[in-house]
């Protein structure tokens, strides 16, 4: 008889021919083996983007923290020679008057650290109260006469007589406070303030002198005068600039009047010259009349004369007795 029959309900193996099993079934409410983790379930393109995300991270960080540390140490700032420092802080003045050297401060816009000049600067007033005129370096003989002024070309002062007078000044200066200095004065605008203050002293100055005091007799009061009321404003401001010196390099009377007050001036020159002159011609004689007695000789004449004013005849016979003496 032939063989049982097999079938997949037989019990028996299945045939050697059928297909491997790709999919297995887990019973409803099986617990996940330890292994069944969530990096182990990821596919590979999911755990590798992980992976990258992880390693952005931490680049983002370094990254921060290098920043941050660069930024604290971009406070760090020399400070040379013949330089002060002024610390700032959200603001508010920290330090002041910080020395040379390397020093730390807030960087921006946390804080700033100022560096302030303290060397001298020189500054060159030619053409504040000169006139304008079109070869300024040609001889002075040469420039154009100007019979008027335009205020808005021309620079002059007005002196205590109402003449006009021209001048050229030089001054120089120093950032004594440099705290002072710092909150009161932007670097772009100093020398047109010092400028300006120094103009306005001077002119100030020069309306109290007549034009021979400005010109010849006292021109280093006016200038004196001016330096002190410059410094005094410089102070009201509070700006910390000391005004270290002020001078006078060329003054000149109105332009198409220079050659009469020259004239004038080489007349006195020479009436100067011509009492010396004779001053020396009478000390001359009176040294060949009395030699050493020359005092006692010279007093004996004033008194004399002062008998002579007053009528006095018995002194005036007695001082001639004495002079004859002599």
């Amino acid at each position: 008889a032939g063989a049982p029959e097999q079938g997949p309900d037989a019990g028996g193996d299945l045939p050697s021919s059928g297909r491997a099993q790709s999919v297995r079934f887990e019973p409803a409410g099986a617990v996940a083996r330890a292994d069944d983790d969530p990096e182990s379930m990821m596919d590979p393109a999911n755990r590798a983007l992980w992976d990258a995300l992880r390693v952005m991270y931490y680049i983002v960080v370094a990254g921060v923290l290098a920043v941050g540390a660069l930024y604290i140490l971009s406070g760090f700032q020399s400070i040379r020679e013949g330089q002060r420092g002024v610390r700032i802080l959200f603001g508010r003045l920290q330090t002041d008057d910080l020395q040379p050297g390397l020093v730390w401060g807030a960087p921006y816009p946390l804080g700033e650290l100022i560096k302030v000049e303290t060397r001298s600067v020189g500054l060159t007033l030619d053409k504040e109260f000169f006139p304008a005129l079109s070869n300024p370096t040609a001889p002075s003989n040469t420039w154009e006469n100007k019979a008027s002024y335009k205020p808005d070309q021309d620079g002059f002062v007005i002196t205590a007589d109402s003449n006009i007078a021209h001048a050229r000044l030089s001054a120089t200066y120093e950032r004594r406070d440099v705290a002072a200095y710092a909150r009161r004065v932007l670097p772009e605008d100093e020398q047109a303030l010092v400028t300006g203050v120094i103009r306005r002293a001077f002119v100030r100055a020069a309306a109290n002198v007549t034009v021979r005091d400005f010109l010849q007799d006292r021109p280093d009061v006016v200038v004196a005068n001016a330096r002190a009321l410059a410094q005094r404003e410089l102070d009201a401001l509070g700006t910390g600039i000391q005004l270290t010196s002020l001078l006078i390099d060329q003054t000149m009377p109105p332009l198409n009047l220079r050659f009469n007050f020259a004239a004038v001036q080489s007349a006195a020159q020479a009436a100067g010259q011509k009492r010396e002159e004779a001053e020396g011609e009478r000390r001359s004689i009176l040294n060949a009349a009395a030699g050493s007695a020359v005092p006692a000789l010279v007093r004996a004449i004033a008194a004399h004369e002062r008998a002579v004013e007053t009528g006095d005849r018995a002194e005036q016979a007695s001082t001639l007795e004495a002079i004859d003496a002599i």
